[in-house]
């Protein structure tokens, strides 16, 4: 089944420009992630950048949702979110970890960013529900909101889960922007982003690899800071 999210650049302003030609794997695909979409991704992105594509194919048709900005703008967006998620995941390195993710994102040379988010959403019972946590999470970045109590959230999550909660949309009375957190176990920890600039991800364990994924993502085709494929 299908599970993965893509961030990609383009010199087109619409989203999900892998539906259309030309496109390039290589070039476009900067990261990607499975199962998730990388809590830093969200934070280039505002409300304002969520966009709406039909694709038409005969008598089918489908609707996707994804933001989409400018790097210029997606930058700006990225550096001033580190008081949000640094509210909602204490002791992360988020200006070493945004300069990584900044650093690929400009390599592209393009001038749009987004996300492909679609594989996502089909692994959801509730793809609405994700789409509107998705928003919750712009939102809060944009200060429309205030920032989610990890503390409460965790306790939220182990009340549910003892009293027999059925699935993630049990979780929360009301969509909230939980695609913000990053790393919500106990093993789950990174090392700073120097770290991971000089060394790499060798050596790193498996639950911090699982946090990397859930700040940053994966590289695709292209040389990331933090995974040089040359």
């Amino acid at each position: 089944m299908p599970d993965r999210a893509y961030l990609v650049a383009s010199n087109d302003p619409e989203a999900y420009p892998s539906w259309r030609e030309p496109f390039s794997s290589k070039e476009q695909l900067i990261a990607k992630q499975s199962y998730s979409v990388p809590s830093l991704w969200f934070a280039l992105f505002r409300p304002g950048d969520m966009k709406t594509l039909t694709l038409r194919e005969g008598d089918n048709e489908e609707t996707r949702m994804a933001p989409v900005a400018t790097v210029e703008d997606a930058l700006a967006n990225l550096r001033a979110s580190g008081e949000v998620i640094c509210a909602m995941n204490p002791g992360f390195d988020f200006g070493g970890y945004a300069e990584l993710l900044a650093e690929a994102v400009e390599s592209s040379g393009m001038k749009y960013i987004t996300i492909e988010f679609e594989e996502i959403e089909g692994l959801c019972e509730d793809p609405i529900r994700y789409r509107m946590e998705v928003m919750e999470a712009l939102r809060t970045l944009a200060g429309e909101v205030p920032p989610m109590d990890r503390e409460k959230h965790l306790a939220q999550q182990a009340k549910n889960q003892n009293n027999g909660a059925r699935d993630v949309g049990d979780m929360e009375p009301e969509p909230q922007a939980t695609v913000l957190f990053i790393g919500l176990y106990e093993e789950d920890t990174l090392p700073p982003a120097d770290v991971v600039r000089t060394q790499g991800l060798d050596g790193l364990s498996d639950g911090q690899c699982r946090c990397f994924g859930d700040a940053i993502g994966a590289s695709c085709w292209r040389d990331t800071p933090w995974d040089k494929r040359g």
